[in-house]
C-alpha cells in the first residue's frame, strides 16, 4: 500500500498562577471573600480553556482567565484543561487553602460610658480569635465619621487598656490576623463605643426599629425586644408599670419576651455621680402570631414527614388561623420561594431526603415557621435481567429469565414481572412473579417482551423502577 507519514505535535506547556498569595509554585493561600482570577500562560495557541473547582467545571471558555464567581470558600483546587486546535492537551492544578479565621472572638468592658477626659476602662478578652493559621492581634480604635486605624500605643495581646483620656465617644474593636501559608488574612471583633459625654439626658429606644419614647410599640406574641436607654449615663434602671425591674447597673439594654398589652416601660438614667432623669414611657400593644400547618402532596409518613419517588412532583399546602402577607418556602438551607401564594410545587423536582420548610408572615410583621421532612426513597440500581436465549419459534415457552444484578435502595426491595407485546403496555404477567427470576408458563405466538419492575418500600411508600 501507499505509506503514512506520521506527524507530532508536542502537547502544550502551560503555567497556571493566581491573584492570591503564592505560597508555593502548585498552591496559594487565600482570605475569606477574597476575590481571585487564575490566569494561564501556554507555549502554544490554545483554542479553549476549561477551568475547574474540586471536580466540577466552571467555565469552558477561549480566554486564558477566570474569576471565582462567588468566591472560593473553602480550601479546594482550581485546575485548567487547555486544548490546542489540533485536540492536543495539558492540565495544571493549583492547590488552593483558605486561611480561615473561624471565630474572630469577642472583646468586652467593665464600663461604656465615661466623661470627658477620662481613661476607658479596660478592654477584657471574652472569646479569642481561633483559625488554621497562627492568631496575633491588633487593638484599634475611631471617632465618629472616621475610619478605624491602630490605636497609637503597641497593643498586639488578646486584652487592651488604653494609657490615654479621651474627650469624644471612641469606638473600639480588635483585629485578628491570622498567618497560613504565608499569607495573612484579617477579621474584626465585635465593636465596644466608650460614650463620653456631659450628664445623661434619659431617652429610651427600640433596638433596630425607628420607635422612641414616647410611643406605642406593637409586637407579635413572645417576640424578644431589646430596649434601649440612650443620651448617656453610666448606670440605668428600668421600670414596669413604674415597678423598678432590678436594680440599677451599667447595662443600658432590657431584652424581654414576656410583656402584654397595656405594659410601659421606661428608663432611668444615671451619670458617675449619681445624677439621673426618667424617659418618657414605650406603651405595648400584642398581636397574636398565626398557627400554620404545612402538607404536602406525597404520602405522609407522619405529621412531620413525607417519603417521595424519584422525579415525583409535590405540591406543598399550607394553611393558617391569620391572613398572610408572604409565605418563604426553603428547600434545606436555601429559600426557593417568596409569594403572596400559600403553595409551592417543586420545579425542578427533589432529588434526595431534605426538609422543605415555610416562613409565614402576617402584615404585622408576626412570624411562623413549619418543617416538613421529606424523605426520598431512592431506588439506586433497579437491577438487571438476562435469558439463554432470545429467539424461539410460535407455540414455545421462552427459557427461564435470570437475575444478572439484584435491585438496590433504601427501602425494602420486591419485584414484579411484566410483559406486553407490539403497539401495547406493560402489564403484570398473569401468574404470581415477584421473585428476583422468573419462568414463563405458557407458550407464546407473538413477539413479546420481558421486563422486571423493582419495587421499594420505605417509610410506607411504595416506588417503583425498571
Amino acid at each position: 500500500s501507499d505509506e503514512i507519514v506520521v506527524q507530532i505535535v508536542d502537547n502544550p506547556i502551560i503555567s497556571l498562577t493566581s491573584t492570591a498569595f503564592a505560597s508555593s509554585a502548585s498552591s496559594s493561600t487565600f482570605c475569606e471573600g477574597e476575590a481571585i482570577t487564575f490566569n494561564v500562560t501556554s507555549t502554544s495557541a490554545i483554542a479553549t480553556y476549561t477551568f475547574i473547582v474540586g471536580s466540577s467545571a466552571v467555565s469552558v471558555t477561549t480566554n486564558n482567565f477566570y474569576t471565582a464567581i462567588p468566591p472560593l470558600s473553602s480550601t479546594t483546587s482550581v485546575s485548567v484543561r487547555v486544548e490546542t486546535a489540533s485536540g492536543c492537551t495539558a492540565t495544571e492544578t493549583l492547590d488552593m487553602f483558605l486561611n480561615e479565621i473561624t471565630s474572630s472572638g469577642n472583646i468586652g468592658q467593665a464600663s461604656a460610658t465615661i466623661c470627658a477626659g477620662e481613661t476607658p476602662p479596660a478592654f477584657t478578652n471574652v472569646a479569642a480569635a481561633t483559625g488554621v493559621g497562627t492568631i496575633k492581634y491588633q487593638w484599634q480604635s475611631r471617632t465618629y465619621a472616621t475610619d478605624f486605624v491602630n490605636v497609637p500605643v503597641s497593643a498586639t495581646t488578646a486584652v487592651y487598656t488604653e494609657t490615654s483620656a479621651i474627650n469624644t465617644t471612641t469606638f473600639y474593636r480588635r483585629a485578628a490576623i491570622s498567618t497560613f501559608g504565608g499569607k495573612e488574612c484579617e477579621e474584626y471583633s465585635n465593636v465596644i463605643e466608650v460614650k463620653v459625654g456631659p450628664p445623661p439626658i434619659s431617652t429610651l429606644q427600640v433596638q433596630g426599629t425607628a420607635i422612641s419614647a414616647p410611643a406605642t410599640l406593637t409586637l407579635c406574641a413572645g417576640e424578644d425586644v431589646t430596649f434601649v436607654a440612650t443620651g448617656g449615663g453610666a448606670e440605668f434602671l428600668f421600670y414596669l408599670d413604674n415597678n423598678p425591674i432590678g436594680v440599677k447597673s451599667g447595662s443600658s439594654v432590657l431584652t424581654t419576651n414576656t410583656l402584654i398589652t397595656g405594659n410601659r416601660i421606661k428608663v432611668e438614667s444615671f451619670d458617675a455621680i449619681g445624677c439621673s432623669s426618667l424617659s418618657d414611657e414605650i406603651v405595648v400593644q400584642i398581636v397574636d402570631n398565626p398557627i400554620i400547618s404545612l402538607t404536602s402532596t406525597a404520602f405522609a409518613s407522619s405529621a412531620s414527614s413525607s417519603t417521595f419517588c424519584e422525579g415525583e412532583s409535590i405540591t406543598f399546602n399550607v394553611t393558617s388561623t391569620s391572613a398572610i402577607s408572604t409565605y418563604t418556602f426553603i428547600v434545606g438551607s436555601s429559600a426557593v420561594s417568596v409569594t403572596t401564594n400559600n403553595f409551592y410545587t417543586t420545579i425542578p423536582a427533589l432529588s434526595s431526603t431534605t426538609s422543605v420548610s415555610v416562613r409565614v408572615e402576617t402584615a404585622s410583621g408576626c412570624t411562623a415557621t413549619q418543617t416538613l421532612d421529606m424523605f426520598l426513597n431512592e431506588i439506586t440500581s433497579s437491577g438487571n435481567i438476562g435469558q439463554a436465549s432470545a429467539t424461539i419459534c410460535a407455540g414455545e415457552i421462552p427459557p427461564a429469565f435470570t437475575n444478572i444484578a439484584s435491585a438496590t435502595g433504601v427501602g425494602t426491595i420486591s419485584y414484579q414481572w411484566q410483559s406486553r407485546t407490539y403497539a401495547t403496555d406493560f402489564v403484570n404477567v398473569p401468574v404470581s412473579a415477584t421473585t428476583a427470576v422468573y419462568t414463563e408458563t405458557s407458550a407464546i405466538n407473538t413477539t413479546t417482551f420481558y421486563r422486571r419492575a423493582a419495587i421499594s418500600t420505605f417509610g410506607g411508600k411504595e416506588c417503583e423502577e425498571y
